[in-house]
C-alpha cells in the first residue's frame, strides 16, 4: 500500500470572505467618516434644516450619540426656524435624553450650553403650540443650566453664552406675557415679563428686541402691584443691606436726613421731632439716620421680611407695620399724625404719585414735613429738556420709575404741601456701574406753622 498523503490544515469555510467583508467595512467606515467630516465642515450658522439633518444622520453612522449632540442641537434650531416644530422638539428631546452623560460635568460650559440650547428650543416650540406652562418650565431650565456653569449663579462670562442667556430671558418674557394675568404667583404675569426683559438688558444692553418689548409692556403698567413688590423685596431682604451699601453705594438716607435737618433749622424747629414715619422703611437703613431726629419713630413696609430685618436692629423703631403705603397713611387718625414723613428711595417704585401725596398730606400734622427722593432719567441729570413736554413719569429699564420734579411739586401744591427744599442729586446710588441721578424734595403742610 502507498503512503497516505498528509492532510492539509482545516480552514473554516468562508473565513477569507469574512476578512474581506471586514476589510471592506473598515474602508467604507473610513470613507463615510471622511465624507461626514467634509459635510460638517460645510455647516454654517444659517444652514438649512435639511442640510443639517443630512449631516446629523451621517454623523450618527460614525460617532457616538453623545458626540452628535452639538450637531443635533444645530439641526433642532434650524428646524425651529423653518417652523418644523415637531422635528425640532424631537431633536431637542433626544439631546436632553442623553444629558445624564453630561450631568457628571454639568458645571462645564459645553454641557451647560447643550442643555440651555435644547431647553431653549423646547421653550420656543411649546410657546408656538400654546403649551405655556411647559414653555415656562423649559426656558427656566435653560436659564438655570447657564447659571450653574458660572460662579455664584451669575450670568456666563463667555460672550456667546452671555448673549444666549439674555435671549433666553426675552423668551421667558414672551411666555409670561402669553400667560393669563392671574397665573403668576406674585403680581401680574406682565410684571414678571417686564422683569425678564430688564434682566436681558442688564446682561446685554444692546439687545433691541428686549428694549422694544420692555417699552411696549411698560406702557401697560401703571406701576408695580403691591403683591409683586412684596414678593420682590421679601426675596431681596437677606442681602439688601450688603447690596445697597457696599455694591450700589446707596446714599439716599444720608442725603435725605441732611436735607431734613437743614429744613427744620431754617424754620426754627427744635429737635427732636415728636413723631416721625419712615415710609417704606425696608431693613431700617434710613431709620438709623432718622432716629436721632425724633422721639417716636414708626416704620411701615410692604415686605414682611424687610420688617423682620428692621425689627432685628433693636431700638431704632418704636413701632413697625406691614402695609401698603397709601392704605397705611389713610388709616392714620388725627391724634397720631406725624411731624415728619420720610421716603428714602421709595417713590421711585410708584408711577402716579398723586395718591401717595394726597395720603401723606392727610397723615401730616400742620407744619409737618414730607421728605423724599425721586429718580431722573440719566439724560435729564444735567437739567436738559425732555423730548416730551409735560411728562410726569416714565418706566425705567431697572423696573423703577423716573419722575418730573416740577410736576411733583405742582401736584403737591394741589394737596396743600408747599416746597421747602429741592436739590438735584448727581448720584443717589449706582446701577449697572453708572450713577443714578435724582432729586431731593422737602415739602411742608400748610403755612409751615406747627
Amino acid at each position: 500500500m502507498g503512503k497516505k498523503a498528509p492532510s492539509r490544515p482545516h480552514r473554516p469555510q468562508g473565513a477569507s470572505g469574512g476578512v474581506l467583508v471586514a476589510f471592506v467595512a473598515a474602508i467604507t467606515s473610513v470613507c463615510v467618516g471622511m465624507l461626514c467630516l467634509h459635510l460638517e465642515s460645510a455647516v454654517k450658522a444659517d444652514s438649512s434644516s435639511q442640510w443639517l439633518y443630512l449631516v446629523t444622520t451621517c454623523a450618527y453612522m460614525t460617532r457616538s450619540p453623545h458626540d452628535v449632540s452639538p450637531l443635533e442641537i444645530a439641526y433642532a434650531e434650524a428646524a425651529l426656524r423653518d417652523t418644523s416644530v415637531s422635528a425640532a422638539s424631537a431633536a431637542a428631546d433626544a439631546v436632553l435624553a442623553r444629558q445624564p452623560i453630561c450631568t457628571v460635568a454639568l458645571a462645564t460650559l459645553d454641557c451647560a450650553s447643550l442643555a440651555a440650547r435644547a431647553n431653549g428650543v423646547l421653550a420656543e416650540a411649546h410657546l408656538l403650540t400654546g403649551q405655556l406652562p411647559r414653555a415656562l418650565d423649559a426656558v427656566q431650565a435653560a436659564v438655570e443650566a447657564l447659571e450653574q456653569s458660572s460662579p455664584a449663579g451669575n450670568p456666563p462670562s463667555d460672550g456667546t453664552e452671555r448673549q444666549r442667556y439674555a435671549r433666553l430671558h426675552v423668551t421667558k418674557g414672551r411666555v409670561l406675557e402669553a400667560l393669563p394675568a392671574d397665573k403668576c404667583a406674585a403680581g401680574t404675569c406682565n410684571e414678571h415679563a417686564a422683569n425678564a426683559y430688564r434682566r436681558a438688558l442688564q446682561v446685554w444692553p444692546e439687545l433691541a428686541e428686549a428694549t422694544s418689548a420692555l417699552s411696549r409692556i411698560s406702557a401697560t403698567l401703571s406701576g408695580a402691584s403691591p403683591a409683586y413688590v412684596e414678593a420682590l423685596f421679601d426675596e431681596y431682604a437677606g442681602r439688601f443691606d450688603e447690596a445697597l451699601v457696599e455694591r450700589l453705594h446707596y446714599q439716599a438716607p444720608k442725603l435725605l436726613v441732611a436735607a431734613v435737618r437743614s429744613a427744620l433749622a431754617s424754620r426754627g424747629v427744635q429737635l427732636p421731632v415728636l413723631r416721625a414715619l419712615d415710609a417704606g422703611c425696608g431693613t431700617g437703613l434710613a431709620g438709623l439716620q432718622l432716629r436721632p431726629l425724633v422721639t417716636h419713630l414708626a416704620g411701615v413696609d410692604l415686605s414682611a421680611k424687610m420688617i423682620e430685618r428692621a425689627r432685628q436692629r433693636g431700638g431704632v423703631y418704636d413701632s413697625l407695620a406691614q402695609s401698603e403705603l397709601v392704605t397705611f397713611l389713610l388709616g392714620v387718625e388725627a391724634p397720631d399724625r406725624y411731624g415728619l414723613i420720610a421716603c428714602a428711595d421709595v417713590l421711585n417704585y410708584l408711577a402716579d404719585l398723586q395718591p401717595v401725596l394726597a395720603a401723606a398730606a392727610a397723615a401730616l400734622q400742620e407744619g409737618g414735613l414730607l421728605a423724599f427722593t425721586l429718580e431722573l432719567p440719566v439724560r435729564d441729570s444735567t437739567g436738559g429738556e425732555r423730548e416730551v413736554a409735560g411728562w410726569r413719569w416714565e418706566a425705567l429699564p431697572s423696573g423703577r420709575y423716573a419722575h418730573n420734579a416740577d410736576w411733583v411739586a405742582e401736584e403737591a401744591s394741589r394737596q396743600g404741601l408747599g416746597l421747602v427744599h429741592r436739590a438735584a442729586v448727581p448720584k443717589l446710588r449706582v446701577d449697572g456701574g453708572e450713577p443714578v441721578p435724582g432729586s431731593l424734595i422737602v415739602l411742608v403742610k400748610g403755612d409751615g406753622t406747627p
